[in-house]
């Protein structure tokens, strides 16, 4: 379910604001405040520190057009693992994704100016104690051959892996399975799962197996990836209806 959107959360991201004025300002050594994008856009960042509930690293971003027109600007209050993606749907559109918060991630589609904004709930209870951690983004590679989307990232405090989702729909709730489900449910074989590549058919994942000690590729066909992703959405929607 997603949270994004909950009365208490917004809340939250707007007591955050006295952080983003010129006291709290921070110029980041060897990240340009304005990086080249895909079909001629850039990203505009600017940074901000100081502690506010805590020690705050936060940035605002901005997507610029070739003539100069600001298309989105957005907050995102964890800079760590920040990153923003142009992507080439096979529906024609063009989606930008990034992230708001440490948790979550927001899509923004070029053409239409729509926004969806997700929050896993689990990270953000009505009861602080039912917290469960949940898979942290950190960049996104998309396949237009399978519609799938691969996405690096962790859960706090655990190794390296990738999540892979069903993005026929950017504008629907992430419901992902990550690479340790697929090879190593027990967290003792492989370490550091990557993405690799988009290859005929398979996503090919990257992994250090710690018995051989040696980095092995592994490949995952796409249609069963995708079959598998349906029926786990279709579940989760029938435990949600409930």
């Amino acid at each position: 379910m997603n949270a994004a959107y909950k009365e208490a959360y917004l809340h939250y991201r707007e007591s955050f604001s006295s952080i983003f004025n010129e006291e709290h300002r921070e110029e980041q050594k060897g990240i340009p405040e304005t990086a080249a994008l895909d079909d001629g856009f850039s990203l505009r960042s600017r940074y901000y520190t100081g502690t506010l509930k805590g020690n705050i690293h936060a940035v605002i971003h901005d997507i610029v057009g070739e003539d100069g027109t600001v298309l989105l600007s957005w907050t995102n209050l964890d800079d760590d693992g920040d990153f923003c993606r142009l992507i080439h749907h096979r529906n024609g559109k063009r989606y930008l994704v990034f992230r708001e918060d440490l948790y979550g991630c927001s899509i923004f589609c070029v053409e239409t100016g729509a926004v969806f904004r997700y929050l896993p709930a689990c990270v953000w209870p009505d009861k602080q104690e039912e917290f469960q951690e949940s898979f942290i983004w950190t960049d996104a590679v998309y396949d237009r051959e399978s519609g799938l989307l691969a996405v690096t990232g962790c859960f706090w405090a655990c190794p390296n892996d990738v999540m892979i989702l069903d993005f026929e729909d950017p504008f629907t709730e992430p419901e992902g399975i990550n690479g340790y489900e697929l090879m190593d449910r027990e967290y003792d074989l492989y370490d550091d799962i990557e993405f690799s590549d988009f290859q005929n058919g398979k996503i090919l994942l990257k992994a250090y197996n710690t018995r051989d000690q040696k980095q092995e590729i592994l490949a995952y066909d796409t249609k069963y990836l995708k079959r598998l992703l349906k029926e786990r959405l279709k579940a989760v929607r029938m435990e949600d209806a409930r």
